[in-house]
């Protein structure tokens, strides 16, 4: 499909997305171009639009307002999502914490001081404790690791 086109009418953007919607093999450019359809072809609120395609109504609202200041480009641009903001990869995180893992499960828990100062020089400069905190979690340990050999008495 043409991503330079300009359409001018409601009936040129109905007909264009109606071709589109039938044409595409893809999940994202099919349901914005479905929410668009909804709005300009049968005038429905943002709300039922969001229920119908699964999203929020700020999003509808968003890319609508996006649709209408970009034109036809804004079907096609990459969705956004995902994991944008952080300090190193993931993998590089996991590598971490494995070295971090096999000591804690001798001494009972994660030496947090330890593996702070690990990721700060990974990263190349200070981070707070509530970071290491949530990568802890987000690799899915706490900071208490159970102890294999305790032994849990009756009293």
């Amino acid at each position: 499909m043409d991503t330079q086109l300009e359409l001018k009418s409601t009936e040129d953007i109905c007909r264009y997305l109606i071709t589109l919607i039938s044409e595409t093999d893809s999940r994202t450019t099919l349901i914005r171009a479905q929410s668009i359809l909804l709005r300009h072809g049968y005038r429905m609120p943002y709300g039922d639009i969001a229920q119908i395609i699964g999203w929020s109504t700020g999003s509808v609202r968003n890319y609508h307002c996006l649709f209408r200041r970009i034109g036809v480009q804004a079907l096609f641009r990459p969705p956004l999502g995902g994991r944008r903001h952080f300090n190193i990869p993931l993998m590089w995180e996991r590598e971490l914490l494995k070295a971090f893992s096999a000591r804690a499960r001798s001494e009972g828990s994660i030496n947090v001081k330890a593996l702070r100062a690990a990721y700060e020089h990974l990263a190349g400069h200070a981070y707070s404790l509530s970071t290491i905190y949530r990568l802890v979690q987000r690799h899915g340990y706490s900071r208490q690791l159970p102890n294999a050999r305790r032994v849990h008495r009756n009293s």
